[in-house]
């Protein structure tokens, strides 16, 4: 690691300035020498190239201290992107309304909807209950819909799938949970 916690701390403070969190940071030597930094952003809203282009900007300056002066830096400024995972509760807050592929730990809580662990169970995100560390998801269960808390420990994998048509109203009234 190239980078100090004062270093990440700048990167934190600066990308913030622009209405954003930093989702990760890596930063590594690479094969000729020279040392790679990746920041990936993620925002309530979608990230768009101009804005990418100005933090690197911003960050241009604090980068030039990263490293040593035998090691040049190369620096990336990149967003989340729709085939990223969802692994936080800010993940999936923001995935919200979209439907997502997603693979179960357990299928304790949800037997009678999943009828089996693993990939390929499709849903659509509902609330997220950030402080109890569970999701709203609306499962489509045969011709009728199902829609239930899952806690977030329950869930492996979750992925947003890109979808060409706008989602169906039946599942879009669901989307706000029951409590």
């Amino acid at each position: 690691m190239i980078l100090s916690e004062q270093d990440r701390a700048t990167i934190e403070a600066i990308v913030s300035q622009f209405g954003l969190d930093v989702d990760r940071i890596d930063d590594s030597g690479t094969s000729e020498g020279a040392a790679s930094v990746k920041i990936i952003v993620d925002g309530d809203n979608p990230v768009g190239l101009d804005e990418l282009a100005e933090i690197s900007n911003a960050l241009d300056a604090p980068s030039q201290g990263w490293g040593s002066t035998e090691q040049k830096v190369i620096l990336e400024v990149s967003s989340r992107g729709v085939g990223a995972p969802l692994e936080t509760p800010r993940h999936f807050r923001r995935a919200r309304g979209r439907k997502a592929e997603i693979a179960f730990a357990s299928t304790d809580a949800l037997s009678d909807v999943i009828g089996e662990k693993g990939r390929g169970h499709k849903a659509r995100i509902g609330d997220v209950d950030e402080p109890g560390g569970r999701v709203w998801l609306v499962f489509k269960a045969g011709k009728s819909l199902h829609a239930q808390w899952v806690g977030l420990g329950d869930i492996e994998r979750a992925v947003v799938q890109v979808e060409f048509s706008s989602p169906p109203q039946d599942e879009i009234d669901r989307l706000v949970a029951d409590s």
